[in-house]
């Protein structure tokens, strides 16, 4: 099936297609969903380069979900919770770093005045 026939189809259609993995599915789906999910990741990060993690992470997440989704239920909303927990769990994920970092930094400030 072409791209053309394919940009008809409704994301709910196309979830047997991101299943399989499917090129043309995959590009129309990031064609669809890039640009806001990039807005919406940085909105929620308030970082372009962790935005751009988190909306990639997204992407991906959703493809190897793909073949559980339930079709009943509609797909945008659920790609946006998805990308709402991939956007904490990113965020988490860097408050620990730096906490770690903050941490190994107040380790090598006191080793450095106890060896003076």
């Amino acid at each position: 099936m072409g791209i053309e026939l394919m940009a008809a189809m409704t994301d709910e259609e196309l979830i047997p297609r991101l299943a399989a993995l499917d090129e043309e599915a995959v590009e129309l789906l990031l064609g669809r969903y890039w640009g806001r999910a990039y807005r919406v990741a940085l909105q929620l990060t308030g970082d372009a380069a962790l935005a751009e993690d988190v909306a990639q992470e997204t992407f991906l997440s959703v493809l190897r979900a793909a073949s559980g989704f339930d079709t009943s239920r509609r797909f945008r909303p659920w790609f946006f919770q998805v990308l709402r927990n991939e956007a904490l769990n990113q965020i988490r994920g860097t408050q620990r770093r730096k906490k770690r970092e903050e941490q190994v930094a107040r380790l090598e400030t006191f080793h450095d005045r106890s060896a003076e």
